[in-house]
Formats: C-alpha cells, sequence, structure tokens
C-alpha cells in the first residue's frame, strides 16, 4: 500500500480509478481485471470470500453516487486480498480491483466482540484499540500483514490491515450491518482514518474462520 495512513485517499483513487493498467503476472494493489479475469485468478489461488459489503462512492451528491462491493477473500496459506467491484450483484459486476493485498491473514466472527487478533497483544495499541472497540459493539472481522510488492517481485510488510464490524443481523444483512477498516504502521500506531461500508454480510464457515 502506498501509505498506511492514506486509507480514505487510496480507497478513494482506487474506487474512481476502476481502471488503473496493472502487473500481468501477479496480483497487487492497484491492479485491475475484468470481473472474470479477477474471480479466475482467485479461484486459481483457492481464494475464499469471507465477506462483503457496499461501499457509496460520492454519497453526498445523488448525481455522481455510485454504490461498489468491497469484499474480503483468504485461502488457507493466509494469503488475502481486498478487492473493490462495480456491482454488489456478481451476475452484473464488469471490473474488480485489489485494493490490499494481505500475509498471514484470517477471518474471524465479529460477533465475538473484545476478542483480539492472533498475535495482537493487549498491550500493544491495536490490542487496546480492538478492546476499546467492543464498546461500540465491533469486532474483528479480518486481519492481516499488509504487503507491498517490490521490483524484485518479493512481498514486504508495511503494516496490518484490521477490519472492525458491527452486525446485528447476520442473515439480512441491513444498514446496521456495517465494518471500517483499520490500518497500522509497522510501529503499532493505529490510524484513526477509515472507510465505513454498510449491509456486511459474512461467511461463517469452520474452514474460514479463524480457530
Amino acid at each position: 500500500m502506498r501509505s498506511p495512513f492514506k486509507l480514505s485517499a487510496l480507497f478513494l483513487t482506487t474506487a474512481i480509478a476502476l481502471g488503473i493498467s496493472g502487473q500481468a503476472n501477479a496480483l497487487d494493489v492497484g491492479e485491475n481485471k475484468s470481473f472474470t479475469q479477477m474471480e479466475q485468478k482467485l479461484t486459481q489461488e483457492n481464494q475464499i470470500e469471507v465477506a462483503r459489503a457496499k461501499y457509496i462512492l460520492h454519497p453526498e451528491d445523488p448525481s455522481k453516487a455510485k454504490v461498489l462491493c468491497i469484499k474480503f477473500t483468504v485461502n488457507a496459506n493466509g494469503e488475502g486480498y481486498i478487492l473493490m467491484s462495480d456491482n454488489m450483484d456478481d451476475s452484473k459486476a464488469t471490473k474488480e480491483v485489489v485494493y490490499g493485498k494481505l500475509k498471514n491473514a484470517r477471518a474471524y466472527d465479529p460477533r465475538n466482540v473484545g476478542v483480539l487478533p492472533q498475535g495482537v497483544s493487549i498491550q500493544s495499541n491495536l490490542g487496546e484499540f480492538v478492546r476499546s472497540a467492543a464498546s461500540e459493539g465491533r469486532g474483528v472481522l479480518f486481519h492481516g500483514q499488509s504487503v507491498k510488492k517490490m521490483p524484485d517481485g518479493s512481498d514486504v510488510v508495511v503494516g496490518f490491515t484490521t477490519v472492525m464490524a458491527k452486525v446485528t443481523d447476520v442473515k439480512n444483512p441491513s444498514l446496521n450491518n456495517t465494518l471500517a477498516i483499520f490500518l497500522t504502521s509497522p510501529n503499532d500506531t493505529t490510524s484513526i482514518d477509515k472507510v465505513v461500508a454498510t449491509e456486511l454480510t459474512y461467511n461463517l464457515a469452520p474452514k474460514v474462520l479463524a480457530k
């Protein structure tokens, strides 16, 4: 990710673009493909969708407002992605963009508010943040190390991504099922910047959720 503290700007730029050209050999942040091509690539990597939600671009201007789908995937190796497509209905989506790339990623049941992601100390800034978010009814949905691809093809950890969600209805998503994405720098400083999405649905399959 370009900067662990410019979340809103990166989210907005990626959402508006949905057309930034990417490298052909591996998925990376900012890379876009047709929806079909991206889904084929995700299938090849054995990615499983763990959650999706609705994000409205330009909600303040009805003439420009556009509904986007943000979703989270992970495979058995802990490799994960945060992606955005141009329609909540997959059958109508035409483009998909990689918004975030993660390693050591895990999905959690956000109804278990106050539960820390694996490996996160309660004494850390992130640990304190997760515990304080519990007072708002938010639990961890997705967590992992944010990575950036280097010119030599290697992935370098640039921080952490933590997705917090507030769930009121698992089967019938509503405006009360919301999520917020927070980025943390490598030195454990949690950004107060966040992006909020609504109408969250997520996968409770045992093979997806962290034990």
